[in-house]
């Protein structure tokens, strides 16, 4: 796998200033008048990014540079030269940004390559960049071949075992031996002693993108050796780390692509240092993954202090330092499933062994502190200690480990975690509804299928508005999840173009949030707010919330990606539910006050039209809110579904359809998809907004049950409706009340946020 570095000639300059349109003060360029204008790198150069120094031919290579002093890019091309394998490349721009652009290509031969120039087109006239006054170091790459085959031949009755290397060109090479061949390549062989980690050791990406599985390997702490710690009523660590271990490995056994090794089992001979056996075991098992399970403790017994969970991963250093970038990124995973528990968040920890040349890695970085990470560091593998809980601590102990089941909970909280970060699913026909939050402090948007993640940030005061779209379990198109640390918000793409200028922007690429439905079923709408600092983008599958957006003065950028159609997924066109498993009673009692109401009104910034509604009854939004929940309770129907309808089809009272404001129809009612207009209630003087909302209150209840009505009839459509015919918010859509498929999910999303 490749490893990435950033080479760079910045000093001072922000990488994120350069990305984002160069705000730098521009030098005075005499621009040619024929011709292109000769620069050197030194002139204009912020910085160049080569995404991996190291890779395999027939692999992509993205590389971006970052100018000053010029304005915006027209176009643009990179010269890419390999002088040994006499390849020189001319690579069109990908995309740009300001004066900052991208290159995507493939090397296709073995060697050095440098970047040598670039020919730019500005909106001010054309140049080009001679990179050869920049030192070579900051501006190559190497492209290795890799192993194409093994074959066996007998030679006096022995078996041969013959390597061969792709020299680049379609032909094989021979190599001498298989340790040359995967020095070569970067193919793990199996490793004896100390003296060979050099000839195993493997360079793995961040994001274990290889095809097949991925291996992990369990290695169940203090099993075939001893108890370890020994906690309340006298509980072993060594027999729960074990049937942890064995409920993770069975909770992993459900996903595709992931494979369980254990590094020992009771019973195991183990030989040695026991935590370098431990290793061992795992590298020769092909693991990809070392995760060790242990449980905390202060002073044995049942008297500890301490409580709740950390995880221990490797430090950042220069010697392997995809280690700490994948340990880290994984224990983040694991410790959000075990906080979601219960557990208390003790943090993900590191810890080094300073100026020790004994525990010094080959490089004289310090070692880290425990074991099972500092030796599988040495064989690039990524491990990591999770300590679940405290064996000695009286409540943790009868919360997460006192029997059977929670042991369980956590290796499946392990297990859950180790999938979070792998971005694999248990089925790829599988769908994962989408919840959708909103922030009414910053203003954002986040969108995540993780349900944990949900709950975590209701906690904390997001509005959670319900299930926004279907995503497939897995497509070939993903979409990419980012996170601006300086404005606090996310952005998601299918974009790698735009992912990659984003993290250059000084974004933080967050993996794969989910997919776009690669039949297209449904299209999710993106909008822009150019004046929002946070929260700039907003995505639908409604189009009507698009368009009042666009009205508001957001731009309408077209289709970001595409949703199942939640109603195929669960039973198809004759589902009475649409697709939705939950079921809404529309009559009943309220639960939500009419305050209540008002206060989500304001919190979605919505401006009530007073200056209409005065003459009709309701000056201000309490009036409304309080007038809404009399006629619900007068016909019996739940005041929160009256209110959902009316956000729902008027835009949270900003119309912009057929149906005006002055008709006091909140609710839609005789507006068709035929053009007619709707009914009007205007006419009831200082009553025209109680007799639309009683209207509409009426007619749910015509749909909703097979009652009388208890007030005079209002409603002019009451005689069409079949009675009865959906007692569920569930009910609603498809032909009841509205043709949206989606009409119910998103009364409940708005249900869900009062």
């Amino acid at each position: 796998m490749n490893r990435s570095r950033s080479i760079t000639r910045r000093t001072a300059v922000s990488a994120s200033a350069a990305a984002i349109g160069c705000t730098l003060l521009r030098p005075q360029l005499a621009w040619a008048d024929e011709g292109a204008t000769s620069l050197t790198s030194s002139d204009v150069l912020d910085f160049l990014y080569i995404d991996n120094a190291e890779q395999r031919a027939g692999e992509t290579q993205s590389v971006v540079v970052a100018l000053k002093g010029l304005p915006d890019l027209v176009a643009a091309t990179l010269t890419v030269a390999n002088a040994g394998a006499a390849d020189t490349l001319s690579c069109a721009m990908s995309a740009s940004a300001g004066c900052s652009a991208l290159f995507s290509f493939v090397p296709e031969h073995e060697g050095t390559y440098e970047v040598t120039r670039l020919d730019l087109e500005t909106v001010e006239g054309a140049c080009s960049v001679d990179f050869t006054d920049c030192d070579a170091s900051y501006r190559s790459f190497t492209a290795t071949a890799a192993v194409s085959l093994l074959a066996g031949n007998a030679d006096d009755g022995a078996p041969e075992l013959r390597v061969y290397t792709d020299d680049g060109d379609g032909e094989l090479t021979l190599s001498e031996t298989i340790e040359e061949g995967a020095a070569l390549a970067g193919v793990p062989v199996p490793v004896q002693d100390d003296a060979d980690q050099d000839a195993y050791a493997r360079s793995r990406s961040v994001e274990l993108a290889a095809a097949g599985k991925t291996v992990v390997a369990l290695d169940p702490g203090h099993v075939a050796v001893s108890s370890g710690a020994v906690g309340v009523n006298g509980t072993q660590e060594a027999s729960c780390t074990w049937k942890i271990a064995q409920y993770c490995a069975a909770e992993l056994a459900k996903y595709q692509n992931v494979s369980v090794v254990y590094t020992v089992k009771p019973g195991t001979s183990v030989t040695g240092n026991e935590l370098e056996y431990r290793v061992k075991s795992a590298v020769s098992q092909g693991a990809d993954l070392f995760v060790s399970l242990h449980l905390n403790s202060t002073v044995g017994g049942s008297n500890g202090q301490g409580h709740g969970a950390e995880i221990y991963v490797p430090y950042d250093a220069e010697y392997n330092n995809t280690t700490h970038e994948v340990g880290e990124a994984l224990a983040q995973r694991i410790i959000e499933q075990l906080t979601s528990l219960g557990l208390y968040n003790r943090g993900v920890k590191i810890r080094v062994i300073n100026n020790d040349p004994d525990y010094s890695y080959p490089n004289g970085d310090d070692g880290d502190y425990y074991g099972v990470i500092r030796y599988a560091r040495n064989y690039n593998l990524p491990a990591i200690i999770v300590e679940h809980a405290f064996l000695d601590n009286v409540s943790d102990f009868n919360k997460y480990l006192s029997d059977d089941s929670k042991l369980q909970q956590l290796g499946v909280a392990d297990a859950k975690g180790i999938v979070n970060y792998l971005e694999t699913v248990e089925d790829p026909s599988a769908s994962r509804d989408m919840h959708r939050l909103y922030n009414p402090n910053s203003g954002e948007h986040f969108y995540t299928s993780n349900a944990a993640e949900r709950d975590s940030l209701k906690s904390v005061g997001w509005i959670y508005e319900g299930v926004g779209w279907v995503a497939p379990g897995r497509s070939d198109t993903p979409v990419y999840r980012l996170y601006n640390p300086n404005a606090g918000d996310h952005h998601y793409t299918t974009s790698v173009s735009e992912r990659e200028m984003l993290v250059l922007a000084g974004w933080k690429y967050e993996g794969i949030g989910w997919y776009s439905d690669d039949n297209r079923e449904i299209a999710v709408l993106r909008q822009y707010n150019p004046n929002a600092i946070a929260g700039s983008h907003n995505f639908t599958t409604d189009s009507a919330e698009r368009d009042m957006l666009v009205k508001a003065g957001w731009r309408d950028e077209g289709i970001a990606w595409y949703s199942l159609n939640p109603v195929g997924v669960s039973g198809g066109e004759d589902d009475p539910y649409n697709g939705l498993t939950t079921r809404t009673p529309i009559m009943g009692a309220s639960v939500v006050s009419a305050s209540t109401m008002a206060a989500y009104y304001r919190g979605v910034g919505a401006s009530y039209p007073s200056d209409v509604y005065a003459q009709y009854g309701a000056p201000t939004i309490d009036d409304f809110c309080r007038i809404l929940c009399e006629e619900a309770a007068g016909e019996g129907v739940r005041a929160e579904v009256l209110f959902a309808q009316v956000c729902i089809e008027t835009g949270n009272l900003r119309f912009g359809g057929r149906i005006k404001p002055e008709q006091c129809n909140f609710g839609g009612i005789g507006a068709t998809d035929g053009g007619a207009q709707g009914a009007d209630f205007s006419g009831n003087g200082t009553d025209s907004v109680r007799i639309g909302l009683r209207a509409q209150a009426q007619h749910l209840k015509a749909y909703a049950s097979t009652d009388a009505l208890n007030n005079p009839c209002v409603d002019p459509r009451f005689s069409l409706v079949s009675r009865g015919s959906a007692p569920l918010v569930e009910n609603l859509g498809n032909g009841k009340w509205a043709t949206d498929k989606s009409y119910a999910s998103k009364l409940l999303r708005v249900m869900s946020s009062l």
